[in-house]
């Protein structure tokens, strides 16, 4: 009995921390959230938490059931949502939901199942999760009723005593957000999430925090707008002193979408124009020329948005993204423009106003390499901070012959994994490498810059974020697995 009720407290807490985080959404303009309830009695089985969004929010309301398991002895499967407990099984209580919905609204919310536990990897309804956003995707609908996928769906009819047709709004509307981590990740993300809203964020606001939502739940308060969140946070302390500096939360995503906790101000979600799987995509566009028609324009709405519609100078920037597009990202908020930037370098945060330490960046012999043949008024440039790479750069410049000067710099410790120990080694090296290029442009007398470097996405941030008034075009070169394509073009 006691560890029923042991787990049971913690999957409370779990569920608490969850909504508390959503409560947040209603601090951020971009969410266009107009009140967010727990417990919700209108919301049938999926009550844990709903968000409704304003009117005419090009946003859907979502509804969150949250499921906490103590441990990882099972996982989701066709079998677990079937299994009828008590008088239903998972999967009525959502299409009841679904149903009891679609009955009194014009439109169709997100109902989201939310878990620490993962779906069965043998069950084939797992290839139809996307792992993107948690959607269903249109594998459930189009893959043959002799499949094994097929076999699954029409499971799903019979039990719920459907036509497929039927069906598919409801499957359209499902998010499966399983594994959704610990629940010592959970209680960092709001941590984050608090912080990021300029709130206190320490262990005792968490428990205030969880404490709160408790409350809500047990005096059943109703929905919470914006003016009852800025009354209950100024009520129980957890505003910060307003000297602290404005943010916003930037995300960008190029390699795969994970879930986050902490709603982001802005968010650039680019995996769907990048060929291949998630976790390996990122490298190449379907589209090439997309780096400066599609991403690059979008790039600079978000930094104009920041600054007519915030007073942010801090951005946080957070995501999963190849090298280019950090620096990209570092570029359109540059220092020259007062923005500092906050990135995460493995946990830790590197910001860009960090000290310079003394970390060198020094000029490497191009002895041994083939002479470039290109034009004279282009030079490659090669940064190499975890790896050597000028081999790699002779090989793509002999093949295509698209500059007449090579420069390389590295490390004066050498390159390698552990070159860039701090924010403020960053610093020094993104300083660093605006002014040697600069000055190689002016010896060179190049008006372009190919640009090719290879360190961490953290570096590659402050080097964007430098890089300015170096050459009348810089070409971001990235590695494309292999040999090298140019993707952004920075003036």
């Amino acid at each position: 009995m006691a560890n029923q009720v042991a787990a049971r407290l913690k999957g409370d807490d779990y569920q608490h921390l969850f909504s508390w985080g959503r409560a947040l959404e209603l601090l951020q303009a971009t969410r266009e959230v107009a009140h967010v309830q727990v417990e919700d009695p209108l919301a049938w089985s999926v009550d844990d938490v709903t968000v409704t969004r304003n009117a005419g929010s090009r946003l859907l309301d979502e509804f969150f059931q949250v499921k906490y398991h103590v441990d990882h002895r099972s996982a989701y499967s066709t079998d677990t949502v079937l299994e009828i407990d008590g008088r239903t099984s998972l999967l009525q209580k959502l299409w009841s939901t679904h149903k009891s919905l679609a009955a009194r609204r014009s439109d169709t919310p997100l109902l989201h199942l939310v878990s620490n536990w993962s779906w069965d990897p043998r069950d084939p309804f797992g290839k139809c999760i996307s792992g993107e956003d948690g959607s269903i995707t249109d594998i459930f609908r189009t893959e043959s009723a002799r499949s094994a996928v097929g076999r699954v769906r029409q499971k799903w009819t019979q039990h719920l005593r459907v036509s497929e047709e039927a069906l598919t709004p409801f499957v359209r509307a499902l998010r499966f957000r399983l594994g959704h981590g610990s629940a010592q990740e959970l209680r960092q993300q709001v941590a984050d999430a608090m912080e990021f809203r300029g709130l206190a964020h320490d262990e005792e606001a968490l428990i205030v925090a969880t404490g709160l939502v408790r409350q809500w739940i047990t005096s059943r308060i109703g929905p919470i707008d914006r003016a009852t969140m800025d009354r209950i946070l100024r009520e129980h302390r957890l505003l910060l002193p307003s000297g602290q500096q404005p943010s916003a939360l930037v995300v960008m995503n190029t390699i795969t979408s994970p879930f986050l906790d902490v709603a982001p101000d802005y968010l650039l979600d680019w995996c769907s124009l990048f060929e291949g799987p998630p976790g390996r995509r990122g490298h190449q566009l379907r589209n090439p020329g997309g780096w400066n028609t599609v991403l690059l324009p979008q790039l600079r709405e978000v930094e104009a948005s920041v600054k007519t519609q915030t007073a942010a100078r801090l951005i946080r920037l957070r995501g999963a993204a190849r090298l280019a597009p950090w620096i990209a990202l570092g570029h359109a908020f540059p220092e020259v423009a007062g923005y500092v930037l906050e990135v995460d370098q493995r946990g830790a945060r590197w910001r860009t106003d960090a000290a310079a330490t003394s970390f060198r960046l020094v000029e490497t012999p191009v002895d041994g390499l083939e002479a470039p043949t290109g034009p004279a008024d282009v030079l490659a440039v090669g940064l190499s901070v975890t790896d050597r790479v000028e081999q790699d750069i002779a090989a793509f410049l002999a093949a295509q012959p698209l500059a007449g000067h090579l420069r390389l710099f590295a490390p004066e410790s050498g390159a390698s994994s552990s070159a860039l120990g701090s924010a403020g080694d960053a610093t020094a090296f993104a300083r660093q490498a605006q002014r040697l290029v600069r000055e190689a442009v002016r010896d060179t007398g190049a008006n372009r810059v190919l640009l090719f470097y290879c360190g961490p996405s953290s570096g590659a941030c402050f080097l964007g974020h430098w890089l300015n008034a170096v050459a009348s075009e810089v070409v971001v070169m990235e590695h494309v697995q292999p040999g090298y394509e140019p993707t952004f073009t920075l003036a």
